[in-house]
């Protein structure tokens, strides 16, 4: 839909990275397993996700507010 919109569209895929993809790559993941809900997958692969993730995420939102 978005591309038949004309809208910009980029999918990041990462198989073995948990849901938990809203931090910075930077701040420990180790935790992410602990308690009742299970993110199913590695810290380190939801790390690594998360530091793809959050620049493109910023780089976004500046371009879609006009930020930049």
């Amino acid at each position: 839909r978005r591309a038949e919109a004309g809208l910009a569209t980029e999918t990041l895929i990462f198989p073995v990275a948990g849901h938990y993809r809203k931090g910075d790559g930077w701040s420990p993941t180790t935790h992410y397993n602990l308690g009742q809900v299970k993110s199913g997958v590695t810290p380190a692969a939801t790390a690594r996700a998360q530091a793809v993730v959050a620049p493109r995420l910023i780089a976004f939102l500046k371009s879609a507010l006009k930020m930049e």
